[in-house]
């Protein structure tokens, strides 16, 4: 897949044809490395973007590491996921905590990305076809970061939802959508799942606990 490559006002530049890319997602990583060959014709610079159009697959450029010894480029950065991840989510001035309430759950993610100055680069997706539309009336954890913020808020509705992120070269589209419990599918093949049970018939029932003296007179 071709990896676009942009400057910090999100101008495409070019193409790079020749990479490794490698990319986390989760609660504690947000982020990626990208090397390319120190003989290829690619210098990209901070604050720079690189990403793989329509896909969730990019963000911005926050380090480089030129090594000779190798004769390869390590740019790293933030993901998308990663840009939330290092932004907090502040009270209100007045106020103990951040809730929101709408009787839309994309709108209330709207209201997070708009307030927190966010919508210049993350747009949410209105117009997609949920089942149901989830209301939200969420206090957020003080100073907390807006991706685990927008995750527990958005799965505290009474029909638990879900981020998914597309970048269309313009900006990232936050598309929300109902998390599914695929267990609960007729045609889910549970034999293409591998795993160990251990069952412990004697676990601790009981403790003893010592109080204060020495030996017999403890």
């Amino acid at each position: 897949m071709d990896l676009i490559y942009a400057n910090e006002h999100r101008e495409e530049l070019g193409v790079i044809t020749r990479y490794d890319y490698d990319l986390a997602y989760g609660r504690d990583e947000n982020d990626f490395e990208l090397t390319v060959q120190l003989n290829d014709d690619y210098r990209l610079d901070y604050q720079w973007y690189v990403y793989i159009p329509n896909t969730e697959y990019g963000g911005i450029i926050d380090k480089k590491n030129v090594s000779l010894n190798a004769k390869e480029i390590v740019y790293k950065g933030r993901t998308w996921h990663g840009i939330l991840a290092h932004k907090i989510i502040q009270p209100e001035v007045g106020y103990d905590y951040y809730t929101v309430v709408n009787d839309d759950s994309r709108l209330a993610v709207k209201e997070v990305i708009e307030y927190l100055g966010l919508d210049d680069l993350f747009e949410v997706v209105l117009d997609n076809d949920i089942d149901d539309v989830v209301k939200i009336n969420y206090q957020f954890e003080r100073y907390t970061d807006v991706y685990t913020g927008l995750r527990k808020m958005l799965l505290s509705g009474s029909n638990p939802q879900k981020m998914r992120f597309l970048y269309d070269g313009y900006k990232v589209k936050i598309v929300i959508e109902n998390v599914v419990d695929y267990s609960l599918n007729e045609e889910w093949d549970s034999s293409q799942l591998s795993f160990n049970v251990e069952k412990d018939t004697r676990p601790v029932n009981h403790l003893i606990c010592l109080g204060q003296g020495d030996l017999n007179e403890r």
